[in-house]
Parts: structure tokens; C-alpha cells; sequence
């Protein structure tokens, strides 16, 4: 009796939408405030687009000089840039993070009202959770990056598109060709929506006037950003990249001979496969496998829609993955169906079942213990982050021209002194000039390499660092041409990094001297 009374308490609960998702929501602004990278700048391609985003604020037009064809994100925040002030550059890419989640949290809504149209609301409501909570969408909502305005875009059209009102559908369009203005794989998206437009309403009165009516619609919306962005970068961003990437691959299938296409494409399906199976640990690996089952078996032309719909969104996925581009995010895109499919799984499984609430509650619960015990295992080491961006002020100050030592040369990108804003960065360059250090098996090859450029080495005794500059961390001793000139440790620092000047008249010297040495 005890056990009915919970279920129906917690029935009362699931059962009011909007403080559910209230309640979903705020946990997960929680979580991902609590990951929050405080004090550390953007870097990368989220700093690229913090620099554009910037000096769109600060001259009201597309820049020249940047060569990204994705700038529909940092154009959005370029808005809320324009409105805030602040003479801290951190103040500003904060923001730019504030805004990622923000988006990345709205999700929720469109994805619970894509799983609307499979299952019943509280199987919906789960779905939700699944999105918001998975660990991979809130590290990359806290990056400041494009997903999340992708994503959420993507899953508005998703869920509009499966309205039985063709004006929604319309809708569901231009939302689809806004989302390729972020990323230009949302074109792949009009593919599917086209295909499904043309079969759900072939027996609409004039369907060929509506159809003409859907082209004009998605060429309003990208013909003009094409333009301007030709304009100021010489591509639309959207056209060049699919020919791009298509002599990108033809290139790559020449390379690798007789059999090269195949080797290609059936690298990218291993590659696919694998990535594929890594994303659904540690949540959606119990739900999706059950719920694709079911879906294959429900032979209604929604559920074949949905499933066409994904396969369409992993071609960009497929050809990454092919190149041996193995980044995950190019997978975030499919997560909304994902979770249609998971809820869709629950759903039969519990179908039966007393006590739903109570175990839906239970599956909630999981998922959170799951998320934060991931995000955990995965956490970055925000203090070491924050001194190799600190520290990276000392490098810029020192160096011109040194060693690669990625990923801490991510912060060189970054000015020295992070006040005085409002200021233009386009076409300024920052930080030091690095040497790869691929390829070189002693320190002295790598010098001379350089035609005696290469002023300083930065070294930090890593293990992914080569063997030749670790020697030189432990063993200064046998390089008498270099001069220290700066220690980490000597101001506190724990993350120990050392730069040495080479002085090329010593260097001359030793050089001699090795010679001589080893003819006697």
C-alpha cells in the first residue's frame, strides 16, 4: 500500500510539466556552474570565435581577415557582447560560456516536445533529463562553443517538423536553415525534411506551389548570409565546404591507391561505429540499443522519418571519421534523437509495470549519479590550467620564436594584459612563434633545423614531451649554451616550467668541441 501512495505522490509530480523541468532544469545549472572553468580563459577554435564575436561588437559589420565559415554563433554573441560591459577580456568570454549554457539548458523544452510526438508526457520528461544531464553535452556546453546553438536549433526543427500543421513545418524549415548559418552540416538537415515534406503532403492541394514556397523560405534565410559572407571571406561557408570536403576526400582517395574509396569509407564506419559506442557510456548505452529495436519494428512513416533523419546528420560524422578526425562532438548533433529513442525503450519496458513513477524516479536518479561520476573521471585539472595561463603571460613576454609544447600553448593566443577593452583583434597576432617538434631524435638537430631562429625552449618535462627535451629538463648540465631565464617554481607556481635561451655563440662552440671530441 505504502509503495502505491509514493508512486501516486510522485505521479502528482511528474505530472505538472513545467515545475518538472523547473526542477531538471535548475540541477543542471547546478552541475554545470559547479564544472565551471572559473578563471580560465577561452582557447582554440572557442577563442577564434570569442575574437570575432568581439570585433563584430565593436564594428557593427562581418570582419575581414578570419577565414572560419562557421560565424553564425559568434554573431549571435556578438549581441550580448554589444550590451555588456566590462574592461576584462575574462568578463567576456564568462559571458560568452554564460550564453553556451543557457542554450545548452533551454534544450530541454524542444526535446521534450520532439519525445512528445513518440511517447507519452512522462516517458517525455525522461528524455529531457537524458539530454540535459548526459555528461558529454555539459562539458561542452561550459566550452562556449557552437553546439549548443546547434543543437538546439536542430532539435526546435526536429520537434516542429513532426507537427501534423504544414504552416509548423514551415516553420520547422527556416529554423533548419538558420541552424546551417552555425554549422554548415545543418544543411544535410533539409535533405530528410524535404524528402519527408514532399511524401507526408503529396496530397495537398497544389503541393508543388508549397514545395516552391519551402525553397524560397530557406533561400531567404541563407542567400543573404551567403552573400555577406563571401563578401568579407571570399566563401559562403556553406556550398565551399561541402566542395571543399569533397576534394579533401578525393585527394585522400588517391593518396591510398587502387583501393583508396574503399579503404575510406569503410575506415570512416570503424571510426563511426567506435565513436558511436564510446557516446552512449555511461547513460544512453542501456536505453538506445532496446529503443532502435523497437523503433525498426514500429513501421509507422514517423518512426522510418526519424531514423533517416539520423542517419542523414552522421554523414558529417562519417566523412570526420574517415579522415581519422576522431572528435565526438561532430556526434553531439544526434543526442535529441537519442534520447527519443531511450524514452521510446523505457516506455515499452515499463509499459506493464507498476510503480512507474517510482522507477522513472529511480532511472533519474541513475542518470545524474552516472553524469557526475563521469564528469569526475573526466574532470580537467582547473589549477593546472590556470597556471599554464598565467605562466603563458611569462612565455609571450620572453619568447619569439620556441618549441611547440601543445595543448599549454593554447593560452599564448591570448594578450598579455587582459584589460583595456573595447579593442579590435583582427589580424593581431599574439604570443610566440613555435617549432614543431616532431621528427627530431637530439636537441642540436632541432636547433640547427631552425636556421637559427629559435631563441628559447619552454620545457616542462612532460611524458608526451620528446625525449631529446626531457633530457634537457633533467639534465641541464650537459648543455652549457643554454641560459636560464625563467623557473615557474621561483614564483610559486606548482606546475614546473622552465625557458632556457640558447646562446648560438656558445651552441658554435659546443658544436666544435662535440666534433673534435668524437674524431678522437
Amino acid at each position: 500500500m505504502s509503495y502505491q501512495i509514493l508512486d501516486n505522490k510522485i505521479s502528482r509530480f511528474t505530472n505538472n510539466t513545467i515545475f518538472f523541468l523547473a526542477a531538471v532544469c535548475f540541477v543542471a545549472v547546478v552541475i554545470r556552474f559547479y564544472y565551471f572553468p572559473h578563471g580560465i580563459p577561452l582557447s582554440l577554435d572557442t577563442l577564434s570565435y570569442f575574437f570575432y564575436a568581439n570585433d563584430v561588437s565593436i564594428l557593427g559589420e562581418l570582419p575581414a581577415g578570419y577565414h572560419f565559415p562557421n560565424n553564425g554563433w559568434p554573431v549571435f554573441v556578438s549581441f550580448f557582447f554589444s550590451m555588456f560591459h566590462s574592461s576584462n577580456l575574462l568578463d567576456y568570454m564568462d559571458l560568452q560560456r554564460y550564453i553556451s549554457i543557457t542554450l545548452s539548458i533551454v534544450t530541454v523544452v524542444p526535446v521534450y516536445f520532439l519525445c512528445k510526438r513518440f511517447v507519452e508526457k512522462k516517458y517525455c520528461l525522461l528524455g529531457a533529463a537524458l539530454f540535459v544531464f548526459d555528461p558529454r553535452i555539459i562539458q561542452n556546453s561550459i566550452q562556449g562553443d557552437t553546439q549548443p546553438l546547434f543543437i538546439l536549433l536542430s532539435a526546435v526543427a526536429l520537434a516542429l517538423f513532426f507537427s501534423n500543421n504544414i504552416r509548423t513545418t514551415y516553420i520547422a524549415f527556416s529554423i533548419a536553415a538558420l541552424s546551417s548559418l552555425i554549422r554548415y552540416e545543418g544543411l544535410l538537415l533539409l535533405i530528410p525534411f524535404s524528402v519527408m515534406f514532399i511524401i507526408r503532403f503529396r496530397k495537398e492541394p497544389k503541393i508543388i506551389l508549397k514545395c516552391c514556397f519551402v525553397v524560397v523560405i530557406v533561400l531567404a534565410i541563407i542567400g543573404p548570409v551567403s552573400y555577406f559572407r563571401t563578401t568579407s571571406i571570399g566563401n559562403d561557408g556553406l556550398t565551399s565546404q561541402v566542395v571543399g570536403g569533397a576534394v579533401a576526400a578525393d585527394i585522400l582517395i588517391k593518396e591510398n591507391g587502387e583501393n583508396g574509396g574503399i579503404n575510406f569509407i569503410l575506415n570512416g564506419f570503424i571510426n563511426l561505429t567506435k565513436s558511436l559506442g564510446w557516446i552512449l557510456i555511461p547513460i544512453f548505452i542501456f536505453f538506445v540499443p532496446i529503443g532502435v529495436f523497437y523503433f525498426v519494428r514500429k513501421k509507422e512513416q514517423k518512426h522510418a522519418a526519424i531514423i533517416f533523419m539520423l542517419l542523414m546528420m552522421l554523414i558529417p560524422a562519417l566523412y570526420a571519421y574517415s579522415r581519422d578526425i576522431r572528435e565526438l562532438r561532430y556526434l553531439f548533433i544526434v543526442f535529441p534523437i537519442l534520447c527519443v529513442f531511450s524514452s521510446f525503450a523505457i516506455e515499452r519496458l515499463l509499459d506493464k509495470n507498476n510503480g512507474k513513477n517510482i522507477i522513472l524516479t529511480a532511472i533519474i536518479c541513475g542518470i545524474i549519479i552516472a553524469s557526475l561520476g563521469f564528469l569526475d573521471y573526466k574532470k580537467i585539472n582547473y589549477d593546472h590550467e590556470r597556471e599554464a595561463y598565467e605562466i603563458s603571460k611569462h612565455i609571450s613576454r620572453i619568447t619569439k620564436v620556441t618549441n611547440d609544447y601543445y595543448p599549454e600553448t593554447k593560452y599564448t593566443r591570448l594578450p598579455v594584459d587582459m584589460q583595456g577593452l573595447p579593442t579590435v583583434f583582427n589580424g593581431t597576432k599574439f604570443g610566440p612563434e613555435f617549432i614543431p617538434v616532431e621528427g627530431f631524435d637530439s636537441l642540436e638537430k632541432f636547433i640547427e633545423s631552425s636556421n637559427n631562429r629559435l631563441d628559447h625552449l619552454v620545457l616542462d618535462g612532460a611524458e608526451s614531451r620528446p625525449t631529446f627535451l626531457n633530457d634537457v629538463y633533467y639534465n641541464k648540465r650537459e648543455y652549457p649554451y643554454l641560459i636560464k631565464e625563467f623557473d615557474s617554481t621561483e614564483l610559486g607556481y606548482r606546475y614546473h616550467m622552465i625557458i632556457y635561451k640558447i646562446d648560438y655563440e656558445k651552441f658554435v662552440e659546443y658544436k666544435v668541441q662535440s666534433t673534435s671530441m668524437s674524431q678522437n
